[in-house]
């Protein structure tokens, strides 16, 4: 769910009056996204996305999003054009929060990838780097290692609740993450996320596989899944795993930000089940997230 701002007709007509895009003809809610509310507009002139900008977004930052994506569309980058206002401003504001305009990208979310599609998305991922490596503009990344610990402290008192080694646990693992973090590296503009991102494998012994994150982000959804799985006595393996083991293993499951954990049922002519650890680790990790959105 991505609409945590409901609009009327009335308003969005009334907000885009505030635009040179002509009158209003259609609109809808865009269910698609985890962070901030999206709707799909249709005016006189052409198609456009219409995003509010929710708590979780530091308002300084959207200058900086707001010149990325000109900067990327201005060298024929596959990405929205941020739209300006009457007042010459892409920032504006609806319901008391703030909001942007940007032009409408054909296309719909994959459902099933194939190698070819992740070949493409290396390709247009380094074509970003490049055609961002001189920009002036910088921002710091506000979700990395170092704003792990502060989200911690706020579910800390409640972890035991969910096993009594639970705070141990994390706080093992996070301290091995702060310790061994990189510094010193090159840096420069990323997308992060790639929607689903981790995968783990039950066996019939009641182990967990799980790719080693040798070449893909450490999420901290996976970290904690892990976490909650040792404090539960499941024991993981982090190793390479091909393809044909697949068979091999009876449950599958993804995490992720907005996977969170997400049972797999076939993967090619392999086919899993939703066994009673994946459900009680859904269980454990949802009860961690209710904790945490509540404090």
């Amino acid at each position: 769910m991505a609409v945590y701002t409901k609009l009327s007709e009335n308003k969005l007509k009334d907000f885009f009056s505030k635009y040179n895009l002509g009158k209003l003809l259609n609109y809808k809610e865009i269910k698609e996204g985890i962070e901030n509310t999206n709707y799909f507009i249709q005016t006189e002139k052409n198609k456009f996305i219409l995003t509010l900008y929710e708590k979780r977004v530091d308002e300084k930052d959207l200058p900086f999003f707001m010149s990325l994506m000109k900067n990327l569309h201005d060298k024929n980058f596959p990405s929205p054009k941020p739209i300006i206002n009457i007042n010459g401003n892409y920032i504006s504001e609806i319901s008391n929060k703030k909001a942007a305009v940007v032009s409408f990208l054909d296309g719909s979310s994959k459902k099933n990838l194939n190698p070819k599609n992740c070949y493409e998305v290396g390709v247009n991922t380094a074509k970003l780097h490049l055609i961002t490596k001189n920009l002036v503009a910088k921002r710091k990344n506000k979700l990395s290692v170092l704003s792990w610990r502060k989200i911690y402290n706020k579910v800390k008192k409640d972890c035991s609740k969910i096993h009594p080694n639970l705070i141990e646990i994390i706080e093992k693992n996070l301290e091995e993450i702060e310790h061994k973090w990189p510094k010193n590296i090159p840096s420069g503009i990323i997308h992060a996320d790639l929607f689903p991102d981790n995968i783990f494998f039950k066996n019939d012994k009641n182990e967990l596989h799980t790719p080693t994150p040798d070449s893909f982000l450490d999420g901290i959804t996976r970290r904690c899944v892990i976490g909650i799985a040792k404090s539960k006595g499941i024991k993981i393996v982090e190793r390479k795993i091909k393809p044909e083991e697949m068979s091999n293993f009876i449950g599958c499951f993804l995490t992720g930000t907005a996977a969170e954990i997400t049972p797999v049922s076939q993967i090619d002519k392999y086919q899993f089940k939703v066994c009673s650890t994946i459900k009680e680790l859904s269980e454990s990790y949802q009860n961690l997230v209710r904790k945490k959105s509540a404090a």
